[in-house]
């Protein structure tokens, strides 16, 4: 993790005092109590004035009063690194001027074919008490600096009132909180503050007084898409290609169409798509950038996806569907491996 906090901040190990651009507009003038925000800047700001720099595993900012949207509170994100590991603590405005509290954990590890593998995950605050969260995960395979692919993962982690969490099954959340924990213990004993005499809803301190299992792979009622895998087919060279269809499930008529290489690890191509619904139900025509040899029209439900040539109309494919779909070009389900190690 050195040399990517070298890359990401060069030489700049120290910390440093963030000129952010004003947004201008009025003070967010917020209803829930922000004295945590407000200590937790001035505990730094006097460190910084009486102790000078921090060690290399700190990196700061803090924006400048006079730049901040609310005078009173300025923005600020603390970083604190770790072996391969990194932990983000903000306290930010968004768009509209209103506050939030943003915790991030990336940690890297090695991958398959001596490729990096980069995981992180994200939470930002929703609401104005801080106890309601989306997660978003990340899973980034690099190899010598490049990307190679990427999967991600949202759900909602909330406080409730008896202080126990609620969230949905995402991977990294454990190791995420356990180390969230020890940083924000670090930020109390090294600038003198208290959290539990302040409004602070501390989430990574109460993560660890509630069962939190250990997910590795992304579930797939937390999965950003909803993917279709073909089974293995053996090409000429003797590598196993296996085909993909990830639709957005936000955006059911976004998808991306790959086909994967299994001793490789990496995808032959990917193209991002379009799904286009047709006169029936469950039935699309896979939109191709223009500069696409392929040209599809399909079936697909909850758990298949049939892939047909377009020299077949809608009806034919509906009709031969009935008949177990034998003449499908390529079958896809969520049920078959990814091969992704």
């Amino acid at each position: 993790m050195a040399a990517y906090r070298k890359d990401r901040y060069e030489n700049n190990k120290k910390v440093c005092f963030c000129l952010l651009l004003c947004l201008g507009g009025i003070g967010c003038s917020p209803s829930t109590s922000l004295d945590f925000w407000t200590i937790t800047y001035d505990q730094i700001e006097s460190y910084l004035n009486e102790n000078g720099n921090l060690s290399d595993d700190w990196y700061i900012g803090l924006q400048g009063k006079d730049l901040a949207v609310d005078k009173d509170y300025p923005e600020l994100t603390i970083h604190q690194y770790g072996d391969q590991q990194e932990c983000v603590l903000s306290f930010q405005m968004d768009a509209k001027d209103k506050p939030y509290i943003a915790y991030q954990y990336t940690m890297e590890t090695k991958a398959a074919l001596g490729r990096t593998k980069q995981k992180s995950l994200e939470l930002t605050s929703t609401d104005t008490g801080f106890t309601k969260y989306d997660m978003k995960y990340t899973e980034t395979i690099l190899e010598d600096g490049n990307f190679i692919s990427q999967d991600t993962a949202s759900g909602i982690l909330q406080v409730q009132e008896d202080q126990t969490l609620r969230f949905d099954s995402i991977p990294l959340l454990k190791e995420s909180m356990e180390n969230l924990n020890v940083m924000i213990d670090n930020i109390e004993k090294t600038f003198d503050i208290d959290y539990t005499k302040t409004s602070f809803v501390n989430v990574p301190a109460l993560a660890q007084k509630t069962n939190i299992p250990e997910t590795e792979e992304i579930p797939e009622e937390t999965a950003d898409n909803i993917a279709y895998f073909s089974k293995p087919d053996i090409n000429a060279k003797g590598f196993s290609l296996v085909t993909c269809l990830e639709i957005n499930k936000a955006n059911p008529s976004s998808a991306i169409f790959s086909e994967f290489n299994v001793e490789r690890q990496s995808d032959e191509f990917s193209y991002n798509i379009s799904l286009e619904k047709q006169s029936q139900e469950n039935c699309y025509a896979l939109v191709f950038p223009f500069d696409s040899d392929f040209s599809y029209i399909a079936y697909i439900d909850e758990t298949q996806a049939y892939l047909y040539d377009t020299s077949f109309t809608v009806e034919n494919m509906v009709q031969d569907l009935a008949q177990g779909g034998s003449q499908a070009v390529l079958v896809l389900s969520t049920e078959n491996e990814s091969y992704k190690e």
